[in-house]
């Protein structure tokens, strides 16, 4: 009886010039490194693989900030181009495959639960993770230990990007991290936990950047998280602040840099760009 090969074989095809044009523009040298690895992903994407995990979208947290809209609404349902930030965070998840989504809501959030439901009309498998009392973002992910394993990914409730979260899957596996961070370089207005890199690893993570102004790689709110992560949550506290400078101290995080769209809804002014970048 022969031995199989595992691993990676060698094909030649041919492909028609115009839509190998739109392949090779998904090569940015970083994330996607050559013609073959977007081939690679795009088959994957198409044969409905590499994704099978779950998320947790964390839809707490305070309402200030996109007042009067969060008056009677939780943040996550405030509406951007016609639909709640929450639907199409959960449409961008289905479009990379994810199906499985936990929502981490507070115990007022009850508007979230009624519009979502189990998620079937959403082509999705919703569950409700209620909070009696405000975890944090780290408490919130500690909190699923029982409904999430292995490898998960975690976003906040309010951020709406577009990139290819199969190829961050990717590269979070094929490191030895325990958490990979999507990073978006921007001109930071001090709003922003800023990394700083060496490589692929984050070396160092603060929460608030000290100087203003300067172009720095930013947390985007997407996370792809390995199991072994819940050794290193408190029971109540924060990711940005508890949880990931320690990470990065310890060389435990990578960074994702994607160029990809990014929308952070965190005000008013955040929000009436997305509408714009949404029309």
């Amino acid at each position: 009886m022969g031995v199989q090969k595992i691993g990676k074989e060698k094909i030649a095809i041919s492909i028609d010039a115009g839509l190998l044009k739109r392949v090779d523009s998904r090569v940015d040298g970083t994330n996607v490194k050559s013609r073959s690895h977007a081939i690679e992903l795009l088959l994957t994407q198409a044969l409905g693989g590499g994704a099978d995990v779950s998320a947790l979208v964390l839809c707490g947290g305070e309402k200030r900030g996109l007042t009067p809209a969060t008056y009677h609404l939780p943040r996550a349902m405030v509406e951007v181009g016609g639909k709640p930030i929450l639907q199409r965070i959960i449409e961008w998840l289905k479009a990379n495959g994810v199906r499985r989504i936990a929502l981490a809501i507070g115990r007022n959030d009850s508007e979230i639960e009624s519009y979502f439901k189990d998620g079937s009309g959403f082509g999705v498998e919703i569950v409700y993770l209620r909070e009696s009392k405000p975890l944090g973002t780290a408490g919130a992910v500690k909190n699923t230990k029982e409904k999430l394993n292995g490898t998960f990914v975690v976003l906040n409730g309010d951020v709406l990007c577009d990139f290819d979260l199969r190829a961050m899957l990717e590269a979070h596996r094929k490191s030895n991290a325990l958490a990979t961070m999507a990073l978006k370089s921007v001109r930071d207005e001090g709003r922003y936990g800023v990394a700083e890199t060496e490589g692929e690893k984050i070396v160092k993570f603060e929460e608030r950047a000290k100087q203003k102004g300067e172009s720095r790689l930013v947390n985007a709110g997407v996370y792809v998280l390995s199991e072994k992560i819940f050794d290193y949550l408190p029971e109540q506290g924060m990711l940005e602040r508890e949880v990931f400078p320690k990470l990065a101290q310890k060389g435990l995080m990578r960074g994702y840099v994607f160029s990809g769209k990014w929308l952070d809804v965190g005000d008013r002014a955040s929000l009436q760009r997305a509408e714009k970048e949404l029309e």
